[in-house]
C-alpha cells in the first residue's frame, strides 16, 4: 500500500494523487491527516511524507511512527526538523525551494511525488505531465471570473462532485477558506443526495453558491445527479456554477481543475477585498500548540536528544 502523510497545503499533493492514481495503481492508496495512522500501515507500506516547511507537528508525529513501524518512506519538505530527521536517518528526500505558502508550493510538492513513483518504477507520468502543460494556455479563466463575479457575496459556498475528484473537491475547498476568507464545505455526489441534499428543503440560503466539479466524461448517472440537485438547489440558494476538467488523462483532468478553482479563490480574495497570503488563524493554532512540546517528545523517542 502507499500512504501519503501531510495536512493542509502540504497534504493536499496526497489527496490529488489518490485522484490521479484511483484508475491506474492496483495497490491500496491512502491519506492520513492526522497524528495516527491505521494499523496496516508498516514493512510493506511507501509512506510519503510532505511537510513543506518540515517543521508540522502532525506530520512529524506519523513520521516517527513510521520509523518505528519500518515502513518504507521518502519524505518531500523544504527544510526543518523533517529534512533533519531525514538526514540523520538516511531516510531519502527532495528538499523544495522556500519561501512559499505551502499551498502555493503544490507543484513543487505534488509534482515531486510523481518523480518519486517514477523513480521507483511503479509508474509513468511524463505524458501526461506534458499533456496538462498544455492545457493551461487553453483554459478559459474569463469564465472563471465570471463565476467569481457572482459569488463574491456568497459567505458559504458549497463544491460538489463525484469522488473520483474527492481530493479536488477538498482542494477547491480549502483555497475558498485560507485565499478568499470565506467558509466552504464539499461533498461528494452521489453520496450527498442521501443526506445533505435534504437541507434545500425549507430554508433559503442567501449566502450559499453551489460549485459543481464536472467532467465531460462523466457517467451519465452522475450528470443526471448534477441535474437533479441543480433543480432542487438553484431556488435555494444565490446560484450554481460549473467548472470542467480538460483534457483525456486523469492527471490533466485534476490538475485542469486545480488550476481554475485556485484562479476563483485568488479572484474572490480580490473582489472581496481580503489579503490572500494572511492565515492568522492557522498561525495561532500553532503558537497555541508549543505549549505542548511535541516535536520535542518525538526528537527524544527517535533518540536524537537526551
Amino acid at each position: 500500500n502507499i500512504v501519503f502523510a501531510g495536512m493542509g497545503g502540504s497534504g493536499i499533493s496526497g489527496h490529488l494523487m489518490k485522484d490521479i492514481l484511483r484508475d491506474s495503481m492496483d495497490i491500496p492508496v491512502d491519506v492520513s491527516s492526522d497524528y495516527d495512522f491505521p494499523a496496516y500501515v508498516g514493512p510493506n507500506t511507501l509512506f510519503i511524507c510532505t511537510s513543506y516547511s518540515g517543521t508540522t507537528e502532525e506530520t512529524l508525529t506519523q513520521f516517527a511512527e513510521a520509523v518505528k513501524r519500518k515502513c518504507n518512506i521518502f519524505s518531500i519538505t523544504s527544510g526543518g526538523k523533517l529534512s533533519e530527521w531525514s538526514d540523520r536517518l538516511g531516510i531519502p528526500y527532495i528538499k523544495l525551494p522556500s519561501g512559499y505558502q505551502p499551498r502555493d508550493a503544490l507543484p513543487y510538492l505534488l509534482f515531486s511525488v510523481t518523480s518519486c513513483l517514477e523513480n521507483l518504477g511503479m509508474q509513468s507520468f511524463s505524458s501526461d505531465e506534458q499533456e496538462f502543460l498544455g492545457i493551461i494556455p487553453t483554459v478559459d479563466l474569463a469564465l472563471i471570473d465570471e463565476i467569481a463575479g457572482a459569488m463574491k457575496d456568497s459567505k458559504y459556498p458549497r463544491v460538489y462532485g463525484p469522488p473520483r475528484f474527492s481530493g479536488v473537491l477538498r482542494r477547491t475547498a480549502s483555497q475558498l477558506a485560507e485565499n478568499s476568507k470565506m467558509l466552504p464545505e464539499f461533498a461528494d455526489l452521489p453520496e450527498l443526495n442521501h443526506n445533505e441534499i435534504v437541507g434545500y428543503e425549507v430554508d433559503f440560503h442567501p449566502d450559499v453558491s453551489v460549485i459543481f466539479i464536472r467532467d465531460r466524461a462523466e457517467r451519465p448517472e452522475i450528470a443526471r445527479r448534477v441535474q437533479i440537485t441543480r433543480e432542487i438547489a438553484q431556488n435555494k440558494v444565490k446560484g450554481t456554477h460549473d467548472i470542467w476538467s480538460y483534457g483525456d488523462s486523469q492527471l490533466a483532468k485534476v490538475m485542469s481543475l486545480v488550476y481554475q478553482s485556485d484562479h476563483l479563490s485568488f479572484r474572490l480574495a480580490e473582489i472581496r477585498g481580503v489579503n490572500r497570503e494572511q492565515v492568522k488563524t492557522i498561525d495561532k493554532v500553532k503558537q497555541d500548540l508549543r505549549s505542548l512540546n511535541t516535536i520535542e517528545k518525538l526528537e527524544k523517542e527517535l533518540g536524537f536528544i537526551s
